[in-house]
């Protein structure tokens, strides 16, 4: 059952404004009372626009208007049925929201102005006001104020109000009246203004109303809820400790009680053996914390040197450590700590692992503290635990072990895990790998070597690239600075197909090309683009100039990075940190030489040609191997704990649910995957890498240099490669990145399609190769008409549309002109404060022109890529806060324009933003004076 709580703002505020005055009394209350649920409606009334608002704020009733209480009453019931609201249970309010709520509980008002909100209110347990103007009551044409609160008629439904110290809108004998006109009421005062008080002390003061009058809670939770508040009332000081410890320790902080604030952390140290080791640390605050120290307490330390908890050295570990926190303490007190007593906990466990290791006697790291002194000498009591350690055994211990020698066998049919495809072993033999031959349609043959294990490496990757054909969405919300990264083997043209879609504008940002190996050492890192549709063609209302674009260009971040070659995993060629290089990546562009005329270390061929299709096997191979050795030769640390195992994957720059959606797909639920675990071999890791390799970076494939082969010979290439479900589509980078430089001096204009040469002084269309190339260009678009122009950009389109589409966001002034916020020289000014921030501004550019928008063509002109899950809420943080910081105030509401609908609507601050819906406008108001010195930081 649901506990439903109506919270009525006060005047010159709205619904959504009050939400945030009060976000911190909400999240406490559906924190420790999962079934309540606040409501927030509108006032009906609006009140004139004010200078530095977006939209006018409101107000219950107006100044001398008899009818206003009973419209907003009747209003109150309206809403109550479209939100579906069959009982409140409990009325919020403030200000002029806190004399709506009194009134409601009069038992004359409502059956008198809205008998039918009457049903509404049978189940009303109580009220909470704060700011309650007696002074301000509003006019009645059917009972006077005097009748309405009349000593005889007071409200007997139990209340709580908040009493401002510095309230000066509330009369002098505010409390006698609360006394007088509330039968059973209690009075809670506060230091601050004119607000709905947020701290620690009002919020638990609420809390403790609620529980004592919330039906539909089982008294077991009552009683919970109840001591959580009745051991001492945390301060304002420790609770904001308590948020900035949870932002800073995330997953590895767990609040185990805030009254009196408990937390749990978890440290991570490597003990002796190698291994990591788990270890906890408890700190209670004490009541007047942090003017005293805190209680400390450890666990699982003594694992860190091979000690047993049940071992007589464990307590002494203990005592050592809760005296050395005590010491830190002390010399801490006044300030807050926390923070200290982690660093200090973890520096002492990681110089005790460094002691033992070096040599130092087990005991004897620990000083004149005797841990075991009935066995005698330290060096005899060591040898002596040592012995029963190793008699005894742990099953724990024998069962990992037996595991890591699993996973570190070969396998009897797969052979090594540690060959490429096709790099042959130091002696010069083919590592058992099987010879085949494919014949493609235009009569070519293809010799290809391949181990068993890349056949079973690629038997999987063709069993999900069926089972699982559709692109995984990521959970998550925010801005997205979207990378492709390039890779494939040297000489490929990759660093060519990067200058292509970068079109960089001087040589400092041009990568460099030549025809050998390895031309391309450390990453080149540019913003390249994809096309959208304009949404200006889109929306109904918007008349289309002239020359409206068709596309828009929207900016990402492209990485190319060195060319692989065989045994990439392994450190051959420029090896594991060119891998590396592509762990920021969200899709790869795999740049692959179509023509055949370079071998598998990117050498020119001289008078034999190579399949394609080798290379694009070998290329995932190598991906692969990369991630699965890098697992496979930390399987000890990952059998200690799911977190270790996990944290091998979320490396990769990924979060934890794209892992886990792996692990299903691999058919290993969380639930039982430390047991799963013991007992895998190679084929069970190698399996889950394939799938989480799917997910984390699906692959598009770009056939280059397809004017150096046949139109024949490169559809056979593509019609093999994507019966494998691959996504393939032919280019010819050198081509784009020609035309790309002619078009830069002014020698040709060009669109989708088609190029015009320019006639001018420099010759223009009288330039041979200039007509040899466009001459060229007509070619490639009729030997591929699916393609367009070089292939290039379709491309990227193919890999950002088809493979990770992200949700580009359109914020605009207003949805009448359409004008875009101003995005790029705000968020260019807040970037140049922080040092090394690398976020690439999504800048949308007009598909005919590269020049800075005028305030007259900035329509739609300017957007941010971010995540499908964002929500305007979301969006409202994006464009509110640092690096863009474009809008100012507090969050009113959200408009957007609905292409499905073709028509402007209101978007709820928790919806998801769609592709129909990424227009938007942003509504704020300025806080107001009185509001600005009496609200704390959350109101």
């Amino acid at each position: 059952m649901c506990f439903n709580v109506v919270v009525l703002h006060g005047k010159h505020q709205c619904g959504e404004v009050f939400r945030q005055r009060i976000a911190r009394v909400q999240k406490t209350v559906e924190r420790e009372l999962p079934h309540v649920k606040f409501y927030f409606p509108d006032a009906l009334y609006e009140l004139p626009l004010k200078e530095g608002d977006d939209v006018p704020t409101r107000t219950w009733w107006r100044d001398n208007r008899d009818d206003d209480l009973e419209n907003a009453l009747v209003g109150l019931e309206t809403y109550c049925l479209k939100e579906d609201i069959s009982s409140i249970h409990c009325i919020f309010g403030f200000s002029q929201g806190a004399i709506l709520a009194t009134l409601m509980c009069h038992p004359d008002v409502v059956t008198s102005f809205a008998p039918k909100l009457q049903t509404f209110l049978l189940a009303l347990k109580g009220i909470v006001v704060a700011g309650l103007p007696f002074q301000c009551f509003p006019p009645s044409p059917h009972t006077s104020n005097e009748g309405l609160f009349h000593p005889s008629t007071c409200v007997k439904t139990p209340s709580l109000h908040f009493v401002g110290e510095k309230d000066t809108t509330l009369v002098d004998n505010s409390i006698a009246l609360i006394n007088t006109f509330f039968e059973d009421s209690t009075i809670v005062e506060h230091p601050q203004g004119h607000v709905f008080p947020s701290k620690a002390d009002q919020t638990n003061a609420v809390l403790s109303f609620l529980l004592k009058h919330v039906d539909g809670v089982d008294q077991q939770q009552k009683t919970n809820a109840a001591s959580s508040t009745s051991y001492f009332t945390i301060t304002e000081e420790q609770e904001e400790e308590l948020e900035s410890l949870c932002d800073i320790y995330g997953d590895d902080v767990q609040v185990l009680s805030r009254s009196p604030p408990q937390l749990m952390f978890y440290v991570i140290v490597t003990g002796v053996d190698g291994t990591d080791v788990r270890c906890l640390l408890n700190i209670t605050l004490t009541k007047a914390y942090p003017d005293d120290i805190p209680i400390v307490s450890s666990s699982h330390v003594e694992e860190c040197v091979g000690v047993k908890q049940s071992n007589p050295v464990a307590s002494g570990i203990s005592s050592v450590i809760k005296e050395h926190l005590h010491q830190v303490a002390q010399e801490s007190v006044g300030m807050a700590m926390c923070v200290t007593l982690v660093m200090a906990f973890q520096e002492w466990i990681e110089q005790l692992v460094e002691n033992i290791s070096s040599g130092v006697d087990r005991l004897s790291a620990f000083g004149e503290v005797q841990l075991s002194q009935e066995n005698g000498d330290n060096a005899d009591a060591d040898a002596k635990m040592e012995e029963e350690e190793e008699a005894k055994g742990s099953q724990v211990h024998r069962s990992r072990k037996a595991a890591i020698k699993r996973m570190m066998e070969e396998d009897a049919e797969l052979g090594s895990c540690g060959r490429a495809v096709v790099d042959c072993n130091e002696d010069g033999d083919n590592g058992g790998k099987e010879k085949h031959t494919d014949k493609t349609e235009d009569g070519r043959q293809f010799t290809k070597e391949e181990t068993p294990l890349s056949k079973f490496i690629c038997s999987l990757y063709d069993t999900i690239q069926a089972q699982h054909p559709s692109p995984y969405t990521y959970e998550r919300s925010g801005v997205w600075k979207y990378t492709i990264g390039l890779v494939g083997k040297p000489s490929a043209g990759k660093s060519t197909f990067f200058n292509a879609i970068t079109e960089p504008t001087s040589d400092a940002d041009t990568a460099k090309v030549a025809s050998y190996p390895f031309t391309t050492i450390d990453p080149n890192v540019g913003q390249g683009y994809f096309k959208i549709e304009h949404p200006m063609n889109l929306v109904k209302e918007l008349p289309l100039p002239a020359q409206a674009p068709k596309f828009k260009k929207v900016p990402v971040i492209v990485k190319d990075v060195a060319g692989l070659v065989p045994g990439a995993y392994k450190g051959r060629g420029k090896g594991n940190s060119f891998l590396n290089d592509l762990c920021d990546a969200d899709v790869l562009i795999h740049i692959v030489d179509g023509s055949g005329k370079s071998d598998e270390n990117g050498v020119i061929l001289s008078d034999e040609q190579r399949d394609p299709v080798s290379d694009v096997l070998w290329i995932k191979e190598e991906l692969h191997r990369w991630i699965f050795n890098n697992i496979r030769c930390k399987w000890g640390k990952c059998l200690r704990s799911v977190d270790n195992f996990l944290s091998m994957f979320t490396g990769y720059q990924c979060r934890t649910d794209l892992v886990l959606e792996a692990l299903k797909r691999a058919g290993s639920p969380m639930q039982t995957l430390s047991e799963d675990m013991l007992g895998w071999g190679p084929r069970d890791l190698h399996k889950l890498v394939a799938h989480f390799l799917h997910i984390r970076f699906p692959i598009m494939i770009a056939l280059n240099k397809v004017d150096e082969a046949s139109p024949e010979f490169i559809r056979s290439v593509i019609k093999r490669l994507a019966t494998k479900g691959n996504l393939v589509k032919p280019t010819c980078a050198r081509l784009e990145w020609t035309l790309c430089q002619l078009e830069k001096q002014g020698a040709v204009k060009r669109t989708d399609q088609t190029i015009v040469a320019c006639d001018d002084e420099r010759g223009g269309s009288g330039d041979h190769g200039l007509v040899n190339i466009i001459d060229q260009h007509q070619l490639l678009a009729k030997q591929y008409p699916s393609i367009q122009g070089s292939g290039v950009v379709d491309v990227v389109n193919s890999a950002v549309h088809l493979l990770r589409p992200p949700l580009v966001l359109f914020p605009v002034k207003d949805l009448e002109s359409f004008q875009s916020l101003t995005i790029e020289e705000h968020a260019e000014a807040a970037l140049s404060k922080k040092k090394g921030n690398k976020l690439k501004l999504a800048k949308a550019a007009n598909e005919t022109s590269v020049t800075p928008p005028s305030p007259s063509t900035n329509v739609l002109e300017e957007c941010i890529l971010v995540y499908p899950k964002t929500s305007a809420g979301d969006a409202y943080d994006i464009l509110n806060k640092a690096p863009f910081a474009v809008i100012h105030g507090e969050f009113v509401r959200c408009d957007c324009y609905d292409f499905a609908l073709q028509t402007k609507r209101v978007m709820k601050r928790t919806e998801h933003i769609t592709h129909n819906t990424s227009i938007i406008k942003i509504s704020t108001n300025k806080r107001k004076g009185w509001q600005k010195k009496n609200s704390t930081k959350t109101q």
